[in-house]
C-alpha cells in the first residue's frame, strides 16, 4: 500500500516523505495527474493540495502515517538536550524542513541562518550534525535509525554533518 509519512490534521498528507510499490506509485501518479486536470483554472494547486483532495474523496486512497517530524518543531533556539531525543525524535523517521519550518522555528542557535528558503539546506545540515552530536549517543528507539542511516547516506557534506 501507498504511505504518506507525513499526515496532517483533518486529514491529508504533506509529500515529503512517502513510499510504496512500482505499481502504487503509478496508480498514486495517475490520481495526481487527474487530479491536477480538474484544476487547471486554481490559480495555486500542488500535490500537497492534490494529495489533501484524493484521501478527502476516498479514505483509501493511500495510507497516512505523522511519522515525520515538522521542521518548525526541532528548530529550538537552542541546542539539544539528551531529553529533546526522546521527547521529540524518538519513533520519527525523518525531519520536513518545509517552506514555512525556517520562519516558525526558532534559528537563533543556528550560526549564519535566517528564515529565506534558501537557508533550509543549510539550517537542515546544521539541525542534523546537532542531532547526531546529541541523539546517536543516546538510548534511543530503532525507529529514529531511519534518521541515523539518511545523515550517513543522503548525500549532505559530510564535513557538516
Amino acid at each position: 500500500n501507498f504511505t504518506v509519512y507525513s499526515s496532517v490534521g483533518g486529514g491529508g498528507g504533506i509529500p515529503c516523505l512517502m513510499s510504496g510499490s512500482a505499481e502504487e506509485w503509478d496508480r498514486l501518479a495517475d490520481a495526481l495527474l487527474n487530479n491536477a486536470i480538474q484544476h487547471t483554472n486554481t490559480v495555486l494547486w500542488s500535490d500537497m493540495f492534490a494529495l489533501m483532495e484524493l484521501i478527502h474523496q476516498d479514505t483509501n486512497a493511500y495510507i497516512g502515517t505523522r511519522d515525520v517530524i515538522q521542521g518548525a518543531s526541532v528548530l529550538l533556539g537552542r541546542n539539544w538536550k539528551d531529553s529533546d531525543c526522546k521527547k521529540i525524535s524518538d519513533g520519527k523517521m525523518a525531519v520536513h524542513f518545509s517552506h514555512a519550518a525556517l520562519h516558525e522555528g526558532n534559528l537563533t542557535n543556528i550560526d549564519g541562518a535566517n528564515d529565506h528558503p534558501s537557508y533550509r539546506p543549510f539550517v537542515a545540515r546544521s539541525w542534523l550534525k546537532m542531532w547526531k552530536e546529541t541523539c546517536d549517543k543516546s538510548p534511543i528507539s530503532k525507529s529514529s535509525d531511519v534518521i541515523r542511516s539518511l545523515s550517513s547516506t543522503d548525500g549532505l557534506d559530510n564535513d557538516l554533518i
